[in-house]
């Protein structure tokens, strides 16, 4: 080697910079668009102390309090199929999970990460279903599946005409989808299940603390309840649609009363679909041939009594899509934020803060 080459400088004498503070860390992090929860998995795989700050349930909470005036984004859909009685994960990022169905459940609902399952029984008829049919809480990121323990239905009763059911947050439940719980997977969470039977309505609790089912609330109404069906979480209630005398039935999640509310009066029917609106209102879409009509329920009059207001009615120019299949599409929300529900609309109904569930069967 010539002698005036002058030599490479040694890598080990070049001072690397200070690693930058946890305080900064999460101040970047923290700036990441929710809709894209990719980015933050990347940065969880970066390094042990990235993946910690990631994991950690102050930055959770700080995270959505930054967000929270921005709707959820949608990590994907559960969808189960009556063909072949398979619950399946279908992502809507580029997120790779470890498994991504379970065969032999039905989906029923989901909210704040949680999944309500029902198992499927194909020797069961339209309206006989076992009452002993099992119910499970699945975390389909995590692949975890809570097994439910069997309800305890009436002694007259065996098969249910109908049924639905629900989970929430436990936290959530007491002070309303607007808690600040972070909603880590070992929270407390409380499944409502709703079944129908010739002598009336029944509906459990049941609490994740306790592993265990409350006694039946009974209700004397009419008609059969909305399987698959959104079940809007306004306050501290959740909302149950009835079909045929389209009644909705709310549970409170504190009292464990359930009270039947008259949906808003129309000289047209057609579907209605529930849903929580913006102000903690529960809100109605009533679809009648091409018109559809948006509802809100509001305290007037000095008593504040509740009434229902219309707040939109939209004229629909093309036909809609059939939803009569035999699938159920449930959404799954990111950062276990309440479920949305998607209009299959021209015009988006968001302006009015309410939104139709994205669920497709009858």
């Amino acid at each position: 080697m010539d002698s005036r080459t002058k030599p490479f400088p040694i890598a080990s004498s070049i001072v690397a910079p200070p690693p930058l503070p946890d305080k900064i860390v999460e101040a970047i992090l923290l700036r990441v668009p929710p809709d894209e929860p990719a980015l933050l998995m990347r940065a969880a795989l970066a390094c042990r102390r990235w993946c910690r700050i990631v994991s950690s349930s102050g930055f959770h909470r700080r995270f959505c309090a930054r967000h929270r005036r921005r709707r959820p984004p949608m990590l994907g859909a559960v969808r189960s199929s009556a063909g072949d009685d398979v619950v399946r994960f279908i992502s809507t990022f580029s997120i790779r999970l470890p498994r991504t169905e379970r065969r032999g459940w039905w989906a029923l609902d989901s909210r704040h990460g949680r999944v309500v399952l029902i198992q499927s029984s194909p020797r069961s008829s339209r309206f006989q279903i076992d009452v002993g049919r099992a119910l499970a809480v699945w975390d389909p990121v995590t692949d975890k599946l809570r097994m439910l323990p069997e309800l305890s239905a009436p002694p007259q009763v065996t098969n249910w005409s109908s049924l639905n059911a629900t989970v929430v947050c436990a936290c959530a439940a007491a002070t309303g989808p607007s808690s600040d719980c972070d909603h880590q997977l070992d929270c407390p969470f409380l499944v409502v299940f709703l079944g129908s039977d010739y002598s009336g309505k029944f509906a459990y609790l049941y609490s994740s603390k306790d592993d265990a089912w409350s006694e039946p609330t009974n209700a004397r109404q009419y008609g059969y309840v909305q399987e698959h069906k959104l079940v809007p979480h306004v306050g501290n209630s959740l909302y149950f649609l009835l079909t045929h005398s389209t009644t909705i039935l709310e549970y409170n999640l504190v009292t464990r009363e359930l009270t039947a509310i008259q949906p808003p009066a129309t000289r047209k029917s057609g579907s209605v679909v529930l849903s929580a609106v913006e102000g903690g209102r529960l809100g109605c879409v009533m679809l009648a041939g091409y018109t559809l009509c948006i509802w809100a329920r509001e305290a007037a009059g000095p008593i504040g009594e509740m009434i229902w207001v219309q707040s939109r009615v939209v004229e629909q120019t093309r036909l809609l899509q059939d939803v009569r299949s035999q699938d159920n599409i449930v959404p799954y929300m990111a950062f276990y934020t309440p479920a949305l529900g998607v209009a299959p609309l021209a015009d988006d109904p968001r302006d009015d803060g309410a939104s139709s569930a994205c669920n497709s069967s009858s």
